[in-house]
């Protein structure tokens, strides 16, 4: 899927699963990728990202995983999960 792909996708209301799920990207390689867990991972991708630093590092290392296999920007995947205003 091309990074044009994944941006008319969000365009059209997708979610960052269900492109992640077009992609074939699965939450095992975002962990990887992470050097994080895998129930980390749901967790950030549902949106609920702590409130301390160590939690928005680790939530910004997912961000960027998906981001490097989507082949998007870290803050098109920000958004896609936290909304059009969100920033990283």
């Amino acid at each position: 899927m091309t990074p044009d792909q994944v941006r008319r996708l969000f365009g059209a209301g997708a979610s960052l699963r269900a492109v992640m799920v077009d992609a074939g990207i699965s939450q095992a390689a975002v962990a990887e990728l992470a050097k994080s867990d895998q129930p980390r991972v749901a967790v950030v991708l549902a949106g609920k990202v702590g409130a301390t630093e160590p939690a928005h590092a680790t939530a910004r290392r997912i961000y960027q995983a998906v981001a490097d296999l989507l082949g998007i920007s870290v803050n098109e995947v920000v958004k896609a999960v936290h909304g059009e205003h969100a920033t990283i």
